[in-house]
């Protein structure tokens, strides 16, 4: 609101001394004061005197304003809110109070509110630590995700499509700029079938309980025997099956055809009995939550936005997308998008093939048999047994429910023209659980390489260590490699991950790092796309690493260290600092402009 020219006064009787501000020596009971505020209020008397004589007499108005104000509640009787607090009180645990101290100034009269009322510092006046403890820490991801969220919608359309008005109806933009986090209520029909689900869930995990106690000395033993083969420990992906699927898992997890339960249930007699009894109560409860809710639930979404919601799923023109960089959701035209899909897949470089008359069971079947050879060494070296186990638990899920990888674009909005970036997800792919496994294996070397940045704040802790002399001639320095993940050739990317292996991970035993460089060939030469809005038929990426999987990161980082290391040594001189996350890097360079084209030459090649 913009401010008056003459500030607006009241006059009020507080309890707080804080707010017995900009008084006068006329009003002895009561306080006058002015809004907005200050940190440093001035006042003025009326007659000249000294400090003390000033410091005295304001004490004496508060002390009066108090009593009075002590007096008419006292009169009234304490209130709702008072009493609340005071019940409150006897339970809670008893604060320690801090005295305050009032500062008063020579010069004009000044009053100084004391340290516990100032302003909080703002972010650049802390240091690293407390910028992470006040800003990151005391957030839960949720926070943290609002805070880095964009609000705008972006709408990357054609010009048939611009005037259009689902895309300028403002019901429309407002809920696509909540989707990411935004999750509609359930209506009352999906209660029952989500509790359904949840129970399956809940009985699967049980049996699973279960043969985790009847094999436990296995299972030690296994994990004993991988361990002193020298593999680092992981946690494995969970298969997410569909509903069918966890149907049909669960009815013969509890069967007499299953072995494990069928030699171990007297063990657990009254179980099957209690999970049905569970199950019945659950689903009886949920049915009838369901239909007291009919008609009467409270809904996070409007009529106007399930209407919307309704009118977006039925266009054929445009779709939603995201945005690079988490810069929020997106309207696209859908021919612009399988233009951009047909684009990606066909580039110039051959980074894509397309296996005309290929299905998705026969690429999966081919995929298994390429493994079932690679493996066979491995499977009798003792400490592999447990692993291989776990790698056939994930493939016989991923034959019995076949999938490819589905290939999604980010549209890089911060950049002129239209241009995107491919993401390909293999969550549930064949190779999925293997590509966990070597970033467990090999993350943590890469991450402690000093040129490897973890995140942002790791870059703000070595820059102030950074120690800058009195005469510098210093400049900042920036690079970008350009499509970094699909550039990397394959027989390269693999010598750099050798060289990686026999140079930081010397403690690895000779048979880990063979499968190491096996396990890497196979998921980067198996990864097989799905787009079937371009085509019916498969696609084989034949250069580079997908960038959605877990290795791919990691696989990046190892060729960089292996390109940047020789040339780093070089001109180690002209360094200051020299820092890189993925494929942005940054330094400080001190040697001379001569040095640094030459420095060009060998990073750009």
């Amino acid at each position: 609101r913009k401010p008056a020219t003459k500030p607006r006064t009241r006059t009020r009787t507080r309890t707080r001394r804080r707010d017995a501000t900009n008084f006068s020596r006329d009003a002895p009971t009561r306080v006058k004061f002015t809004r907005p505020t200050t940190k440093s209020i001035t006042f003025a008397a009326t007659q000249p005197t000294s400090i003390a004589a000033t410091s005295k007499h304001a004490k004496g108005i508060l002390k009066n304003a108090t009593c009075d104000n002590a007096k008419r509640k006292q009169r009234q009787g304490p209130g709702r809110k008072t009493r609340r607090r005071k019940r409150h009180a006897k339970s809670a645990k008893p604060r320690r109070r801090t005295r305050r101290t009032w500062a008063w100034s020579s010069e004009e009269g000044t009053f100084t509110v004391p340290s516990t009322l100032a302003r909080a510092p703002t972010w650049w006046e802390l240091s690293v630590d407390e910028l992470k403890g006040l800003i990151l820490v005391n957030l839960n991801w949720y926070q943290y995700f609002n805070i880095c969220r964009y609000d705008q919608v972006h709408k990357i359309l054609t010009d048939e499509h611009k005037n259009l008005s689902i895309v300028n109806n403002t019901t429309i933009l407002k809920l696509v700029a909540r989707t990411g986090n935004f999750i509609p209520t359930p209506s009352a029909n999906q209660i029952v079938f989500n509790v359904r689900r949840s129970l399956n869930i809940f009985c699967i995990r049980v049996y699973k309980c279960i043969t985790k106690s009847v094999y436990w000395n296995l299972i030690t033993q296994g994990a004993e025997e991988a361990r002193s083969a020298g593999l680092v420990r992981w946690r494995p992906r969970v298969f997410h099956h569909s509903d069918a699927v966890l149907k049909k898992q669960r009815d013969f997890f509890f069967s007499e055809a299953n072995n494990t339960w069928r030699n171990n249930r007297g063990r657990f007699p009254a179980l099957r009995s209690t999970l049905a009894i569970f199950e019945s109560e659950t689903l009886k409860k949920a049915e009838a939550i369901s239909k007291s809710l009919h008609g009467c639930k409270w809904q996070n979404l409007s009529v106007p936005e399930r209407l919307a919601i309704r009118e977006l799923r039925s266009d054929p023109h445009v779709r939603l997308c995201k945005a690079d960089k988490g810069m929020g959701p997106g309207i696209v035209s859908n021919s612009i998008e399988k233009q951009q899909l047909y684009l990606t897949l066909h580039d110039s470089a051959g980074t894509y093939k397309e296996l005309v008359g290929a299905t998705v069971e026969s690429v999966l079947r081919s995929t298994h048999e390429d493994f079932q050879r690679i493996a066979a060494p491995f499977r009798k070296i003792k400490g592999f047994q447990s692993l291989f186990r776990t790698f056939d638990k994930y493939h016989k899920c991923c034959l019995e429910e076949p999938k490819l990888c589905p290939l999604k674009l980010l549209y890089k909005i911060h950049k002129p023209g239209t241009s995107v970036r491919p993401i390909i997800d293999n969550t549930n792919y064949y190779t999925s659980q293997m590509s966990t496994f070597l970033h467990y294996q090999l993350g943590q070397k890469v991450f402690q390489n000093p040129f490897v940045l973890k995140d942002s704040l790791t870059l703000i802790r070595q820059l102030k260590e950074v120690q800058v002399s009195a005469g510098h001639n210093l400049r900042f320095a920036t690079f970008d490699v350009t499509a970094l993940y699909p550039s990397i050739d394959l027989e390269r990317g693999l010598k750099s991950l050798k060289w990686f292996l026999e140079t930081f991970c010397f403690e690895f035993e000779p048979a880990v790092t063979e499968l190491i460089l096996v396990l890497a060939r196979f998921v980067l030469t198996h990864c097989y796309i799905s787009c079937p809005e371009v085509s019916a038929n498969p696609f084989l990426q034949l250069i580079g690493t997908a960038m959605g999987t877990s290795f791919a990161v990691v696989y990046a980082n190892i060729h960089l260290i292996f390109v940047e290391t020789s040339i780093i040594h070089s001109f180690n001189v002209c360094f200051n600092f020299y820092s890189r996350f993925i494929d942005d890097g940054i330094c400080l360079w001190h040697g001379s402009d001569e040095e640094f084209q030459r420095l060009r030459k060998p990073i750009t090649n």
